[in-house]
């Protein structure tokens, strides 16, 4: 692994190199300042090593992204969230982008390295009053939960929980961890968004290029579902 890909992880390279390429549009869904720096060289480069593995011409894979993106930009702000939890955030600085209420508190988690590499890039923009980076492992739900109460996470208050990009990395057993003190922490009127890969991901022959070619950047999907709704009923 590269020290890149260990400083800011391969996906989230991935994602705000489309991201970047979105925001340079004239018919732009959004525009994120920052997504250029914080792709890097890595994002360009794994975009177009999943572009010649797959045979999917670049731009498409760029408005996948865009697509995504935009769609839990839309949930997210149909929920008029008091408070909003971003876990495995990246370097998407939504807070920036998108009409929040001034009241609105923001915990944004990921990695250490990620958090490193995003605040380098987003300087001024990456804490504020209401604004809250943590460092964490996201396989750790003890101590996830420990770090968002010390940031001032308020158990009573409705909250957004957004995983964009991020179930599939994660171990059955750790999913269910968090999914749980997902459930403990949230107050009443609170909402959880989050997308999911189908079992078929991991066999198919549709997707085993695309397969190896996150396996050569250290990304391996390990967790697949054909039933999200009844995996978040038994929560």
């Amino acid at each position: 692994m590269s020290s890149e890909q260990e400083l800011l992880g391969a996906t989230g390279a991935y994602t705000a190199y489309g991201r970047a390429i979105e925001s340079e549009r004239s018919d732009a869904l959004f525009h994120d300042q920052f997504a250029k720096a914080f792709a890097g060289t890595l994002g360009k480069e794994f975009m177009q090593s999943v572009s010649t593995s797959c045979q999917i011409v670049e731009a498409q894979l760029c408005t996948a992204v865009a697509v995504r993106v935009n769609l839990f930009d839309d949930l997210l702000l149909k929920t008029a969230p008091q408070q909003v939890v971003i876990l495995a955030c990246g370097g998407d600085m939504r807070h920036c982008r998108l009409p929040f209420s001034e009241t609105c508190q923001f915990y944004e988690v990921d990695l250490p390295n990620v958090m490193k590499h995003r605040q380098h890039v987003t300087g001024s923009s990456f804490t504020g009053p209401n604004i809250h980076p943590i460092s964490c492992d996201l396989n750790e739900s003890t101590t996830l939960e420990k770090e968002l109460i010390a940031a001032g996470f308020n158990c009573k208050v409705p909250a957004t929980w957004l995983c964009e990009g991020l179930v599939m990395y994660l171990p059955e057993t750790k999913l269910k961890e968090m999914l749980q003190l997902i459930v403990k922490l949230s107050a009443p009127g609170s909402h959880f968004i989050a997308d999911f890969l189908n079992k078929k991901y991991h066999s198919s022959d549709w997707t085993k290029a695309l397969r190896e070619v996150w396996a050569r950047y250290g990304m391996n999907p390990c967790f697949g579902t054909d039933a999200p709704e009844r995996l978040l009923a038994q929560v």
